[in-house]
């Protein structure tokens, strides 16, 4: 997976996430910012995030964050997209288990 373009992706999908609202592909690319001759290569990104335990794969409608591996989503932010803390703690508004993460 090439983890700058499925941060690019996450990033886009944590700031339009909406409870129960899967984002469609095109929608998602279109958003997500990477530079445009890597379109291919964000396809594959965004397959590859399919199948991550943080997010719910919805078929033909999309994808979304899942709610109840937000810790996993939080230690993969921090650790693969460079996120930090307090970036964390803002854009995670609704998760409630900091204590039990290790984002040092």
């Amino acid at each position: 997976m090439q983890s700058d373009l499925a941060c690019a992706l996450l990033e886009a999908l944590v700031a339009t996430h909406r409870y129960g609202q899967p984002i469609a592909q095109d929608e998602l690319l279109r958003i997500a910012s990477y530079k445009s001759h890597r379109g291919g290569d964000a396809k594959q990104a965004f397959a590859t995030l399919r199948g991550l335990p943080f997010i719910t794969d919805q078929g033909q409608r999309g994808i979304m964050l899942n709610h109840s591996a937000f810790g996993q989503l939080a230690q993969f932010l921090a650790n693969t997209c460079g996120w930090s803390e307090f970036e964390l703690r803002i854009r995670l508004k609704h998760f409630e288990g900091w204590d039990d993460i290790d984002l040092g």
